[in-house]
């Protein structure tokens, strides 16, 4: 998902992305998802290299990628699906939050500032800013293509005890 928006100090472009392809869902596809715990889905499944810059900045890149993909850093994409927006929302409403992505010594904060959300990556030293509009329809728009991509790979997840909503996109996502 790629979003641009201008305003009086100019464009203001958000990138947030996962990449796949068939050999990415190899080994994955010998797994039965539909009896696992949203937890163990969220967090241990389903990782992927994740791209996410606002204006230019990187936020996510990740040494640990062998090969290094500048930018790109492997995340459970249904973890980032389900809990950035969450985190992104909290920072609206209550000033600031954090999302957690894995084991990782990787993640961000979401702090308000006016109108926009400020992303902190402390262990990246970096930070970019947009308008929470932008950043909250970034994130629905990746939560959107990751329930497509993973009920297109996994179609028994749309029957998840847990998750069947979310994959419906029957729970506001």
């Amino acid at each position: 998902m790629q979003l641009e928006q201008r305003d009086a100090s100019g464009p203001v472009l958000v990138q947030l992305a996962f990449r796949s392809d068939d050999a990415a869902w190899g080994e994955q596809r010998e797994l039965t998802y539909a009896e696992l715990d949203a937890g163990i889905l969220e967090f241990t499944c389903f990782i992927l290299p994740v791209h996410l810059s606002i204006g230019g900045v990187e936020l996510l890149d990740c040494p640990y990628m062998n090969p290094p993909i500048a930018g790109w850093t492997p995340l459970p994409i249904l973890g980032v699906a389900r809990g950035m927006p969450d985190s992104i929302d909290a920072a609206w409403r209550e000033g600031s939050s954090k999302w957690e992505g894995t084991e990782l010594p990787l993640w961000l904060s979401f702090v308000r500032v006016d109108d926009d959300i400020e992303v902190i990556s402390p262990c990246r030293h970096r930070r970019a800013r947009a308008p929470y509009t932008l950043l909250h329809t970034a994130c629905a728009g990746f939560a959107a293509h990751v329930r497509d991509v993973l009920t297109h790979e996994f179609p028994e997840l749309l029957h998840h005890d847990q998750l069947a909503a979310w994959f419906a996109g029957d729970d506001g996502a």
